[in-house]
């Protein structure tokens, strides 16, 4: 993902109220869920557990074991049967996805 001075807009700021339900996550985890929120709002699809350990530079073990966690926490909904089966709990966040310019 290309790095560009709107980046940290391109997430609605969470509610005061939801901001503090985020408080209780390790930083490991709170960068892997913006990862996953960043991901979802520019790509328009979920990340896979491999791309996820890849922009965090560390093992696909490593991946799954803070994405498991996340689901503990009920910050995020794994399928297991997709590979593309995250999907973000809306109690906690909410994206919006804005279509680009020149598409229906």
């Amino acid at each position: 993902m290309k790095k560009s001075k709107g980046m940290r807009k391109h997430i609605r700021k969470l509610k005061a109220k939801q901001r503090k339900k985020l408080v209780n996550l390790l930083p490991t985890e709170r960068d892997v869920f913006n990862i996953i929120v960043r991901y979802i709002k520019n790509i328009h699809r979920p990340p896979t557990l491999r791309e996820i350990a890849k922009l965090m530079r560390w093992q696909h073990t490593r991946a799954a074991q803070i994405v498991n966690q996340l689901v503990d926490k009920k910050y995020i909904i794994k399928d297991a049967e997709a590979s593309r089966g995250i999907r973000l709990n809306t109690d906690f966040y909410e994206v919006t996805i804005k279509r680009r310019k020149g598409r229906a």
